[in-house]
């Protein structure tokens, strides 16, 4: 399941009173049917009626057996925030609501505070070559199935890189990077043995430390 945006989304509803929407698939010209939002995909909606008497801004779960929107959470609304009982069957569209301006992290402001977290699903490396680069996860991971080189990132960030030996698993040779003598534990070539190595390049100068995990 994601959060997802596309432009032009809307469409209409015969559903009335406070539950799941059932979507009439007639997007009107110029609009794009609720389709593209995917099965189990979330998504930012306004609803409203034709005599905009009620209207509701909420996230939204979309299903595509049967072609529903649920209201997973609602945000503000002609109900004081709540569900509304809709006596007609609304339009819908899909939106970017003031709460997700005003509460949305952003990649370029100092100082922000988090009282929240994110999940992360680590990023597969194939096994060889590779050259690291901390913006597809913080989290990676590769088997060592032969000697490999590990390439310095070309950007800024950091991450961590879970190495699993496999049963022909090689030396692994570090390349691009400004190390001293001390780069933590030693790597072996001993089947299933893993290690966490971090990585980080920071102004430019790239470097690593071991940590064996047996």
């Amino acid at each position: 399941m994601a959060l997802v945006y596309y432009d032009r989304v809307k469409d209409t509803s015969n559903t009335t009173g406070t539950g799941t929407w059932t979507l009439n698939n007639t997007p009107p010209t110029g609009s794009v049917a609720f389709s593209v939002v995917g099965n189990a995909n979330t998504c930012y909606y306004l609803a409203y009626s034709s005599d905009l008497s009620q209207w509701e801004v909420g996230l939204g779960t979309y299903t595509s057996s049967g072609t529903t929107l649920a209201r997973t959470t609602v945000y503000a609304s002609t109900n004081s925030g709540s569900a509304v009982s809709f006596s007609t069957g609304p339009t819908i569209e899909l939106v970017a609501p003031a709460k997700f301006f005003t509460n949305a992290l952003r990649a370029d402001v100092q100082n922000q505070v988090i009282t929240g977290g994110a999940d992360v699903t680590s990023a597969s490396q194939s096994t060889g070559n590779i050259t690291v680069d901390s913006g597809i996860c913080p989290l990676q991971y590769i088997t060592n199935n032969g000697a490999y080189t590990i390439t310095a990132p070309t950007n800024d960030g950091s991450l961590i890189l879970l190495v699993t030996n496999g049963a022909s698993a090689g030396a692994t040779t570090f390349s691009g990077f400004t190390v001293g003598s001390n780069t933590g534990d030693a790597l072996t070539t001993t089947n299933t043995n893993k290690f966490k190595i971090y990585i980080d390049r920071i102004n430019g100068t790239s470097s690593y430390t071991i940590q064996a995990l047996q």
